[in-house]
């Protein structure tokens, strides 16, 4: 190693370079020893290919600034900045305990009271810096180091915003890790806030109580697309032997709107350092589902063991007893089981439910309706009486997706993004393209014409795939929409129209005269109608879209 790389045994200010311990995309970090003190530091190299370019340096001497500024236990210290032939660098604590991230490959899914108290140490960390209109925006698991007695340590601000200085992000460029990134990182709006890093900070919970990400996606493209579109997942849904508390809490972190997350990362840590001192006091706290309370899982020979644990006296006969009743509840348990899937719940049982959860104005709550009710009712009752319903609660929660994905495809300048992902999103791209120049004419028959057209192309694909389903839906409702706006511009050429031939058949000349000039004004300011005449224009007008040529297929990916 030391042959290839040339920092290796060479020094740097008043620092020899012993080995690389890691690297990044803003420099490589390496383990060195004060050549006086003998202290051993962490120190990070800007490549001097980048010292010249772009705004590496700027970035690289704002993370040292920064780090000199703040002083905090959860935060890395600084220890020196400077440059030695054109070699840029800044000395750093040495934090030998290795990386989240390796820590959870080890030990997760974590106990919920040590994922707290990790908790508890990263928002005293970010709320320090949020206090000093910093943000971190890259927060993970990789930057958060821990020490030898396990606490956490906040790291590279190399990306960080500092929100009274000079922003060094280009126009367009998004920054930050994919799978932690929060909605407005990705779209650009709202601004970046200190409640960008507490989205990733539940990113982060996810992993330390679920072993997992939230959004369980394979590509960047998917990943980023759940982060905008997708609702937040509840701990409890993976892990729910869990304080409802951290659930709740957990879950308001991953809200898209920033309005919607918990006010700063005081108060979450406030949440969670009350929850342990209930939890260390003995005091009741109420789990989703408490742990151990199922025998199947915990063992009724355990539950008696912990009985008799204490009471080495008791008789034999209250031991029998004893046993005789751990044995009926397990067989009472079983039987509900069994009465569970022989009586199994109602049709009308899964349609209220979802009819509920459906009338909500949450996007969340209408998923939470298709999963938990919609789909089951399909399932187990194929010809239940509800078919009309399911039908609009689809209508409204694909068409619902499908705009989400349309204005990220129409207006994001992140490439990954805009680029249409399967034949449906091609379809539509290809007719939004078509359209735009009949929009931009504001030709309404034309409009409604190219969205009539998707919509009859996508009703195959429709019946085979949800996401196609949704475009369908949201095609239609354009070309509606397309056709009402021409019925709202052409009502009140109607009722002149209806007026002039009142007074023309019952009244005066003078009022067939005022009535057909007032009509003939309307007519000439018309977007539509301002070639027509009095007696030109159609006695009963009808829209009629204009079909254009049809939509070649999507080529095959």
């Amino acid at each position: 190693m030391a042959e290839s790389d040339p920092y290796i045994g060479k020094s740097l200010g008043s620092f020899q370079i012993e080995k690389c311990i890691g690297s990044g995309a803003m420099g490589v970090v390496y383990l060195a020893v004060h050549e006086t003190t003998r202290k051993k530091v962490a120190i990070k190299i800007l490549p001097k290919e980048m010292v010249g370019k772009g705004q590496g340096a700027e970035r690289f001497h704002r993370e040292a600034n920064l780090l000199q500024q703040f002083k905090h236990p959860n935060i890395v210290r600084f220890q020196a900045f400077g440059r030695n032939l054109g070699t840029l660098y800044v000395a750093m604590e040495l934090v030998e305990g290795g990386t989240l991230d390796e820590y959870l490959e080890k030990e997760a899914p974590l106990d919920w009271r040590k994922a707290c108290q990790f908790a508890i140490e990263i928002c005293d960390a970010l709320h320090y810096a949020h206090e000093r209109e910093v943000v971190h925006r890259d927060l993970k698991p990789s930057n958060l180091l821990l020490t030898a007695e396990g606490k956490i340590k906040l790291s590279d601000f190399g990306i960080a915003k500092d929100l009274v200085g000079t922003a060094l992000t280009a126009t367009g460029r998004t920054l930050g890790t994919a799978a932690y990134m929060a909605p407005e990182q990705i779209s650009g709006t709202p601004a970046i806030s200190h409640k960008t890093d507490l989205y990733a900070l539940g990113v982060i919970l996810h992993q330390m109580i679920c072993k997992s990400l939230p959004f369980e996606v394979k590509t960047q493209t998917a990943i980023l697309a759940a982060h905008l579109n997708t609702p937040a997942p509840r701990l409890s849904q993976k892990n729910p032997e869990i304080p409802v508390i951290l659930d709740d809490i957990t879950f308001s972190l991953l809200q898209k709107a920033p309005g919607d997350r918990p006010w700063d990362a005081l108060a979450v840590a406030t949440r969670f350092r009350e929850l342990l001192e209930w939890d260390a006091a003995g005091k009741p706290i109420k789990y989703v589902v408490k742990p151990g309370v199922n025998p199947l899982r915990a063992g009724a020979s355990d539950l008696n063991k912990k009985v008799q644990k204490g009471k080495p006296k008791v008789s034999r006969d209250w031991k029998k007893i004893s046993e005789l009743s751990g044995l009926f509840a397990c067989l009472a348990v079983l039987l509900g089981l069994i009465g569970y899937y022989v009586w199994p719940v109602s049709a009308n049982y899964y349609h209220d439910h979802a009819a509920q959860l459906m009338a909500s104005e949450e996007y969340s709550d209408w998923n939470q309706a298709l999963n938990r009710y919609i789909k089951p009712l399909e399932t187990k009752f194929p010809d239940h009486a509800f078919k009309d319903d399911v039908r609009q609660w689809k209508d409204k929660l694909y068409s619902t997706q499908a705009e989400r994905r349309a204005e990220i495809l129409d207006k994001s300048t992140i490439a990954a993004l805009s680029r249409p992902d399967g034949p449906a999103e091609s379809l539509y791209v290809k007719s939004r393209d078509q359209a735009a120049e009949a929009i931009k004419a504001d030709d309404l028959p034309r409009v409604a014409g190219y969205w009539m057209q998707l919509s009859e192309r996508l009703k195959s694909l429709a019946e085979k795939d949800e996401t196609a389903w949704g475009w369908q839906v949201l095609a239609k409702k354009r070309g509606d929409a397309a056709r009402m706006e021409w019925e709202a511009r052409i009502l009140p050429l109607v009722q002149k129209q209806k007026r002039w031939i009142q007074a023309k058949d019952h009244g005066s000349p003078t009022d067939e005269e005022e009535t057909r000039a007032d009509f003939e004004k309307a007519l000439k300011q018309s977007k539509d109608w301002s070639k027509a005449t009095p007696e030109t224009f159609p006695a009963s007008p009808v829209f009629v879209p204009v079909i254009p040529e049809q939509i070649s297929d999507p080529k095959a990916d």
